[in-house]
C-alpha cells in the first residue's frame, strides 16, 4: 500500500489529497504530520522534510505537482492535463508560475505588506494575465490538475484577503477569479479543506505581520 505523508493545514499537501479523492484511490495510507514536530520517518525519507511525500513501493516522490501528476497517470485520469501539447505546456507553466511567483508574493505580503511594492505588483499582474489567458484556452474547465493545484491556495488567500493586497489583483481579472471560485467549490477541494476559522487562526499566528 502506498503511503502519503500529509498535513491538514498545508495547501501543498491538500493538492495531493484532492487528487486522491478525485480518483477514489483507496490503496493509500494517509499519514498526518505535525508540522511543528515533524515525523522522524518523514525527516529520514525526505530531502526537504516537507509534505507531501509519497512512498509507493520503492518509489519516493515529493513536490506536490509531481506527486499529483504521477497519481493521475497511474490511475488513468486522462483529462488531468490537456492532450494538446500546446495547452498542456501552458497548463504546466501556469502551475509553475503560481508556485514560483504568486504564492511567494502572497506569503511575503502577509508578513510584510510593504514587500508588495510596485515592482512585485507589476510582476504578479503580468503572470495573472498569462494565467487568465490559459484558463480561457481551457474554456474555464476545472476538472483537471491545474484547478486542484491552485484552489487550495486561493481558498486561503480569500479567507485572509484583509491581510494582503494580492487577492485584489485576482479580483480584477474576472475570468480568472470566476475559475478559481468554481475550483474551490469542487467536491474534492471542499472535502479536503481545513476548517476555516482554525486555519485562519493558524495562518494569522504564523504569517501575518503583528502590530
Amino acid at each position: 500500500m502506498a503511503r502519503l505523508f500529509t498535513a491538514e493545514i498545508c495547501p501543498f499537501a491538500q493538492r495531493v489529497r484532492a487528487v486522491v479523492v478525485r480518483l477514489g484511490i483507496t490503496d493509500i495510507e494517509l499519514i498526518e504530520v505535525d508540522l511543528a514536530d515533524r515525523d522522524r520517518e518523514l525527516l529520514a525519507l525526505s530531502p526537504t522534510g516537507r509534505v507531501p511525500l509519497l512512498m509507493d513501493g520503492k518509489l519516493k516522490l515529493y513536490e506536490s505537482a509531481v506527486v499529483g501528476e504521477y497519481l493521475a497517470r497511474k490511475h488513468g485520469w486522462d483529462g488531468a492535463l490537456s492532450g494538446d501539447p500546446v495547452l498542456a505546456a501552458r497548463q504546466r507553466l501556469l502551475m509553475d508560475r503560481w508556485d514560483q511567483v504568486i504564492n511567494p508574493a502572497w506569503y511575503r505580503s502577509l508578513g510584510d505588506p510593504a514587500a508588495f511594492d510596485r515592482r512585485v505588483k507589476e510582476r504578479v499582474a503580468r503572470e495573472l494575465d498569462e494565467m487568465e489567458l490559459t484558463v480561457a484556452m481551457m474554456s474555464g474547465a476545472v476538472d483537471n490538475l491545474v484547478a486542484l493545484h491552485c484552489a487550495p491556495f486561493w481558498a486561503r488567500m480569500d479567507w485572509l484577503r484583509r491581510h494582503s493586497p494580492l487577492p485584489g489583483l485576482v479580483d480584477a481579472r474576472a475570468g480568472f477569479r470566476a475559475w478559481l471560485d468554481e475550483a474551490i467549490r469542487m467536491p474534492e477541494i471542499a472535502a479536503t479543506l481545513p476548517e476555516r476559522e482554525w486555519a485562519v487562526r493558524r495562518y494569522e499566528s504564523a504569517y501575518v505581520a503583528k502590530g
